[in-house]
């Protein structure tokens, strides 16, 4: 149990962790005998979240909350069972609370940078950009070739997706026999296989065929992009 609610009182534990809700003395008296429990569930109220520590009235928590599982009594040996500290006795410095915010500030970044990447990756699923380009006799792409330019300009073009800079494409050389015949799990199999990174792409392609490439937006989230190069 302490795993499970560990987890379940972290993001809130965190965000109010050193902010305990103080009530005055007038606000004690007038509720009568109070006594202090952790939620460890959201309430309906919509004002008090799991990991909040609350002075309660002793009847709403002995008759509701506790036996409800939704508070338990604020002990030391609860505090420990749920893997969280007292707020009363935490005193947070300068630095600590630095750090906290930028650790709060990355994980909110991150999380936006992977809703991003898995919508593009959906949206990119059954989609194969065309690439029409000359060739000689010998079926060769010339003059010119395709290159990670080339591409990025036709995935602007075709399905109107403009990556910035930060936002790179490589390509893998090789053809593969047809995107049809390619399950999703052996299109990530040969995306993941393709050197990325931040160093330009020096690939170019000079025949007709299938191809995939590899996208890599930030929080390195690689999506797998397809297209065929064929004859103009």
């Amino acid at each position: 149990m302490a795993s499970s609610c560990s987890n379940l009182l972290r993001t809130a534990a965190t965000r109010r962790l050193f902010t305990p809700r103080l009530q005055s003395v007038t606000a004690q008296t007038r509720l009568g005998h109070t006594v202090r429990v952790i939620i460890t569930e959201d309430l309906k109220n919509g004002h008090d979240y799991a990991g909040d520590v609350l002075n309660v009235r002793a009847g709403f928590a002995r008759n509701h909350l506790i036996p409800g599982k939704k508070a338990l009594y604020a002990t030391p040996q609860n505090f420990e069972k749920l893997g969280m500290p007292d707020p009363d006795l935490v005193i947070e410095t300068k630095e600590e609370r630095s750090a906290r915010l930028s650790r709060e500030a990355a994980d909110e970044e991150g999380g936006k940078e992977a809703k991003a990447a898995d919508f593009l990756r959906y949206y990119l699923r059954n989609k194969t950009l065309k690439i029409w380009r000359n060739v000689d006799s010998n079926n060769t792409v010339h003059p010119g070739m395709v290159d990670h330019k080339a591409v990025r300009d036709k995935l602007s073009k075709q399905l109107k997706i403009d990556l910035d800079d930060t936002e790179t494409i490589h390509l893998r050389p090789e053809p593969v026999p047809s995107h049809e015949t390619m399950t999703e799990k052996d299109i990530k199999a040969l995306v993941q296989e393709i050197e990325g990174g931040k160093e330009e792409c020096k690939v170019q392609i000079r025949e007709l065929g299938y191809f995939l490439a590899q996208i890599t937006l930030p929080g390195d989230h690689i999506l797998p992009l397809k297209f065929e190069v064929k004859k103009r």
